[in-house]
């Protein structure tokens, strides 16, 4: 081989003894690269995975795929892409987005590339793939490095100074460095191409706030921000509530565990037929509802098994959810001590978190009169969700309906009021349908933005009209003074909250109106809501208010929301306790036999504990017991003379 000072004669030579069926070859294999990723991606883009085997990203993995989808997206309906990920371990998004990141820095002329890592070490790991990618190319295909710093700075052009001036080469940059470094990145350059890794791990986004999102500005701009979870706290994690708000530039995805093949174990033939739990069922359900996807069982096996692990070595099956989430809120586990229990909220994302039915606004028609309803439907006449995004929540589509009124139900409404000003709290009214002994209560409505106190109170007349002219519970404090005296002197709302006295014989009201949340109140406000979570007698629908609830701390006996946002949690905890506090005793009719003289004589909702039903023979022999009310009544129908009885249980 000739020395390296003769490199361009080699190159010349080699050119000079092609055939003009191997330039033509070279030539397209080119212009496939330059026009498709991908194509660069599964045929010279060169990995060395654990095993140490040399191979390309073919065919890419379903995470890879599902990003690179985004990207593609992106990129056809704007020109650019910044797209920030949530990824489960061992995803292979970081082979991809660094694969990605050489795609441009090798084919695109004088584009400034910039990779940044957690620490100095994995930066140095990230410029070595970096290395082995480049140096397995083909020699026709790789681009002339004028030099390169170990472990941070690669350049790409003319070596020969000389030649520099009239051919300066691909004028290419790709820059390897850390998040603990926090100045001299990007300073005077414009980055066209971005790849933060492991985010969460970062001490601080100054790195990327400070230098590198200023120098940002280019058309074509791509950039990854990936990274597992860790906490619900920090830079990571503010970055995609922001993008999840639609509040940046940034396009959120989410990588579930079960959307990748290797998180899956084979079933066993005593395993089959697998049969799913209530929560993996109605998860399931969902997810092929609402994003036509079916997750299949060996997935469930794996969790299964994945999850005693966690809870055999650390004694929670958290560790196994931040790293194998399936859902945004499963990753981001809280740290410290949460003020309502953390696994009874995983059991309400699983089984009862979904998007509504309708969404929009609701109009104020006058005192007495029946509001206007302006409702856009989120599913078809098959029952499937259709593709519609979700705007942001603020001065539009601020109304979630889960269900419209049943004129045979009882509801219950309760809001808390900000001031109306954008930027700050919001407005929030939370709406239940009272469950009819162990029957739960389930959320039906939910009302989040921004609106004047006064303007508010409307929407409030509106919404408890709506729901079968329910009784209304307003916080009365600050701006909810304003709201509650409007509902009651000047709109004159018909049925609005007035506390009793629970401490006081036969429960006398108290000699004022609405909600107050005291320190004599708020604790019997987590206990309620603690209580019913516990006793799953709750349907939580909203991810809004899911989300507000994983947030909360315990701050001795109450609780509020990190960051000061709890405005839907307090909503829902008023609701709910003021709903069990009127409508104690729920009845619905139990069968005598006797068409005429059929009356309510079951009483089906206590204001604490849980039942059993009991069923009894016409001795008054206990017979059976069971928690559900339609299987006993079934019972009974096809058993004259036997009865139900409630029982109250620990």
């Amino acid at each position: 081989m000739l020395p390296k000072a003769n490199l361009e004669d080699q190159i010349a030579a080699a050119w000079s003894i092609l055939s003009p069926v191997e330039v033509d070859f070279i030539k397209e294999e080119l212009s496939h690269c330059v026009d498709s990723r991908v194509y660069y991606l599964n045929n010279y883009h060169v990995i060395q995975p654990e095993q140490g085997i040399l191979t390309c990203l073919d065919p890419l993995y379903d995470h890879q795929s599902q990003v690179d989808e985004a990207l593609s997206k992106n990129l056809a309906e704007e020109g650019q892409s910044r797209i920030i990920v949530l990824k489960p371990r061992q995803s292979g998004l970081t082979e991809y987005c660094n694969g990605v990141m050489c795609w441009r820095t090798f084919f695109v002329p004088h584009a400034y590339t910039i990779s940044v890592a957690q620490a100095p070490d994995v930066a140095a790991h990230i410029q070595r793939k970096v290395n082995i990618a480049y140096d397995h190319l083909p020699w026709w295909m790789k681009p002339e490095r004028q030099y390169h710093t170990k472990g941070e700075f690669m350049e790409y052009g003319r070596k020969d100074s000389a030649l520099r001036s009239s051919d300066p080469g691909l004028g290419a940059v790709l820059v390897t460095t850390h998040a603990q470094r926090t100045t001299g990145v990007a300073i005077g350059r414009t980055c066209r191409s971005l790849h933060a890794s492991e985010v969460s791990r970062w001490p601080s986004g100054e790195v990327y706030t400070g230098d590198i999102e200023p120098s940002m500005n280019a058309p074509d701009t791509i950039a990854f921000m990936e990274s597992t979870a860790y906490g619900n706290e920090g830079f990571y994690y503010n970055m995609w509530e922001e993008a999840m708000d639609g509040d940046s530039d940034w396009t959120p995805v989410f990588l579930a565990a079960y959307r990748a093949k290797k998180y899956s174990l084979p079933l066993k033939k005593s395993q089959i037929p697998f049969k799913l739990t209530e929560e993996e069922k109605a998860f399931t359900d969902r997810v092929k509802r609402e994003e036509k996807f079916q997750i299949k069982d060996e997935f469930w096996n794996w969790r299964r098994r994945r999850i005693k692990s966690s809870i055999a070595r650390t004694g929670f099956p958290y560790a196994h959810f931040e790293s194998y989430p399936i859902t945004p809120q499963e990753a981001f586990q809280s740290s410290g001590q949460g003020a309502f229990p953390r696994h009874k909220l995983d059991y309400q994302q699983q089984k009862n978190v979904c998007k509504p039915l309708w969404v929009g606004e609701i109009g104020y028609q006058g005192m007495n009169a029946a509001p206007k309803l302006f409702l856009n439907d989120m599913v078809d006449s098959n029952g499937d969700y259709l593709d519609i995004a979700l705007e942001k929540r603020e001065l539009t589509n601020r109304l979630y309906v889960w269900e419209k009124p049943d004129p045979n139900a009882a509801y219950y409404a309760a809001f808390d009021v900000g001031d109306g000003i954008v930027g700050s709290d919001f407005s929030v009214g939370e709406i239940f349908r009272a469950g009819h002994g162990n029957n739960p209560d389930v959320q039906v409505a939910e009302w989040v933005g921004y609106e004047a106190p006064i303007a508010f109170a409307k929407v409030a007349y509106a919404l408890g009209f709506w729901y079968n002219r329910c009784e209304i519970a307003v916080e009365y404090a600050r701006e909810g003074m304003t709201t509650a005296n409007e509902l009651m002197n000047v709109l004159e709302y018909p049925n609005i909250y007035r506390p009793r006295n629970d401490d006081r014989l036969r429960g006398q009201f108290a000699n004022y109106m609405h909600w107050q949340t005291t320190s004599k109140t708020k604790p019997g406000m987590l206990v309620r809501m603690n209580e019913t979570l516990l006793e799953d007698s709750i349907v939580i629908r909203s991810q809004y208010l899911l989300d507000e609830l994983r947030r909360c701390v315990k701050e001795g006996i109450t609780f509020s929301g990190l960051g000061g946002h709890d405005d839907s949690a307090v909503a829902a905890c008023i609701c709910l306790y003021c709903l069990r506090q009127t409508m104690p005793e729920l009845r619905v009719q139990q069968s005598s036999g006797d068409s005429q003289n059929d009356t309510p004589t079951v009483s089906l909702r206590r204001s604490g504990g849980s039942m059993v039903y009991g069923i009894y023979d016409a001795l008054l022999r206990l017979r059976g017991q069971t928690r559900d009310l339609s299987k006993a009544q079934e019972f009974i129908a096809k058993n004259p003379g036997y009865q139900i009885k409630a029982i109250m249980a620990s």
